[in-house]
């Protein structure tokens, strides 16, 4: 039954309708959108490169975020919080 409700509270979740953006999530947002504008390949790879010196990411991460935008849309630029933020993996003995 426990894993009955887990399950329901992972389909929420998911369904989960984003209102707020946080203003790095909107400048994210709005280097996504810059990159989804029309133009050549040439062009698009140098918006690539721009774009990820702007977010001080790597290309394929920029690459990776975009792919995640047009399969999930807002949902996929709200930032989570590690569940494991600030515990230490390795054992103090």
């Amino acid at each position: 039954m426990l894993d009955d409700h887990t399950n329901s509270d992972q389909e929420a979740e998911k369904d989960e309708i984003v209102t707020e953006l946080s203003a790095d999530d909107r400048h994210l947002l709005d280097m996504i959108q810059q990159l989804l504008e029309p133009c050549d390949r040439i062009t698009y790879g140098e918006r690539q490169r721009e774009v990820a010196a702007k977010l001080g990411k790597s290309v394929r991460t920029v690459r990776r975020l975009v792919k995640k935008w047009e399969e999930e849309g807002l949902a996929a630029l709200q930032t989570t919080a590690r569940a494991d933020k600030g515990k230490h993996r390795i054992d103090t003995d």
